[in-house]
């Protein structure tokens, strides 16, 4: 297949108009007579027409010359691709602070707390249970000495609490009942 071949500027300023480029034909002289589009032989080839064109020439539809357009998208992928760097940098760190234990996950979070408040549920029923004689004894049934008996409370309750603040593994076993 033989290369398309122009004779004269006319037809190159023909086919760029054709083909969907946006120059006045005062513009595209005015280029060639500075040389950015020069005839080989007395012809100007379709390879040499489309590099000017990309080079030199805004398209119709964007308005922008094919380099430009091709500059931006090049810096816009560039963009992306640093941006999904740190993406990636950052889910990478999320992970190695979870798997360090540096945060824990919500799953994990409320079961931690299910078990603390049962461990302090646990440990105030015990408490009324095993001191229900020491307080009536304290008190001697005589409500003058509520406050005697306030501050006792608050002080076991404190017990309670600390022990309800360490943090705790537990094991479950499960037995089947057949």
């Amino acid at each position: 297949m033989a290369e398309t071949i122009f004779k004269n500027k006319i037809s190159v300023h023909r086919w760029l108009i054709d083909n969907d480029w946006q120059i006045s034909q005062t513009q595209f002289y005015d280029h060639c007579r500075d040389g950015l589009l020069r005839a080989r032989k007395g012809v100007y080839s379709i390879k040499a027409v489309k590099k000017y064109a990309s080079l030199h020439v805004k398209k119709a539809e964007t308005g922008e010359k094919e380099n430009e357009r091709l500059s931006r998208q090049q810096e816009e992928d560039k963009q992306l691709d640093i941006d999904l760097k740190k993406i990636k940098k950052a889910d990478a760190q999320w992970a190695l602070d979870i798997k360090e234990k540096k945060y824990m996950l919500s799953s994990d979070h409320i079961r931690h707390m299910v078990a603390a408040a049962s461990v302090l549920d646990a440990g105030l029923k015990h408490f009324f249970r095993l001191k229900s004689e020491e307080i009536i004894d304290l008190v001697e049934g005589d409500q003058k000495h509520s406050a005697t008996l306030v501050r006792f409370c608050i002080a076991q309750l404190d017990m309670a609490l600390t022990e309800f603040a360490k943090p705790r593994e537990f094991e479950i076993e499960i037995e089947r009942v057949d």
